[in-house]
C-alpha cells in the first residue's frame, strides 16, 4: 500500500534519522565523557531507555508508535558487542501514581477503548537498586529520563524540573562514581540546576521520532555532532 511503498520506506527512515541528528542540543560535556567508545560496557537506564511510544512528540497520534527505535535498541545496534550493554528501567516516572497513570494514558480521552496502563508495579527502591547494580558493573551510564509525550496542551506543571522519582534515580547513579550521560526526552524546556552541577554530560534530545534511538546513538558515539 501507499504507506509502505511511499511513506514508511527505508529512504524516508534514513532521512528521519538524519533530521533527528540535527535537532538535539548538547548542553554539557564535562571531561569529554562524550563521545562514548563502542567497545565500552554501557548501562542504559531510566524509564525512557526502552520506551518506543514516548520517542514521539505531543499530538503525533501515530498508530505506529511502537515502531519507533528506542534508545536502548539504538545503542545496541551501534556498539561492537551488544551483550556489553545492560538495561534497567531505573525508576518510576514520578512518585504520584495517580498522575503517572494519567500521563501514561496518553490521549485516552479521545479513544474509548483505551485502558490506563498499570504503574508502580515494582517498588521504586528495587528499580533504583537494579539500576545502581548495572551502573557499578559498567564503564559509563546513559540515563534516559524526562517527560512522556503527553506534555503539551493541558499538561502544564508548576515545577518544571525532571520529575521527582527520576531525580532520585539520577542522585543514586551519581553516587556510584561512574560517569553519567543524561539523555533528556522532553517536548519543552526543563530546569536542570542540580543536573548541571552534578551530571557529567547532558544531551537534550527533545522528541526525535521514528529513528530516535539510532539518531541518539549517532550522537553519543560521535558519528554525528549534536549541534542544534
Amino acid at each position: 500500500d501507499r504507506y509502505h511503498n511511499e511513506i514508511f520506506t527505508d529512504e524516508r527512515k534514513a532521512l528521519s534519522r538524519e533530521l533527528a541528528g540535527e535537532c538535539a542540543v548538547l548542553l554539557k560535556n564535562e571531561g569529554n565523557v562524550l563521545p562514548l567508545k563502542k567497545s565500552a560496557r554501557i548501562a542504559v537506564v531510566g524509564p525512557f531507555a526502552d520506551n518506543a511510544e514516548d520517542m514521539q512528540g505531543t499530538w503525533t497520534m501515530s498508530s505506529h508508535a511502537q515502531d519507533c527505535i528506542t534508545i536502548l535498541q539504538g545503542i545496541r545496534d551501534a556498539v561492537d558487542n551488544p551483550s556489553q550493554v545492560s538495561y534497567s528501567e531505573g525508576s518510576w516516572l514520578m512518585n504520584d501514581a495517580e498522575l503517572e497513570q494519567k500521563m501514561r494514558g496518553g490521549f485516552g480521552f479521545l479513544r474509548s477503548n483505551t485502558t490506563p496502563q498499570p504503574v508502580h508495579t515494582v517498588p521504586q527502591q528495587r528499580l533504583i537498586a537494579d539500576a545502581v547494580a548495572k551502573a557499578r558493573a559498567a564503564d559509563v551510564v546513559v540515563a534516559c529520563v524526562g517527560e512522556t509525550n503527553n506534555n503539551g496542551e493541558g499538561s502544564s506543571r508548576v515545577n518544571i524540573t525532571i520529575p521527582d522519582a527520576q531525580v532520585e534515580l539520577l542522585r543514586a547513579l551519581k553516587a556510584t562514581g561512574k560517569p553519567v550521560v543524561l539523555v533528556l526526552t522532553t517536548g519543552r524546556p526543563l530546569v536542570l540546576e542540580w543536573e548541571d552541577e552534578n551530571i557529567d554530560a547532558i544531551l537534550n534530545t527533545w522528541s526525535l521520532g521514528i529513528e530516535s534511538g539510532h539518531a541518539i546513538a549517532d550522537m553519543l558515539f560521535g558519528d554525528v555532532n549534536p549541534s542544534a
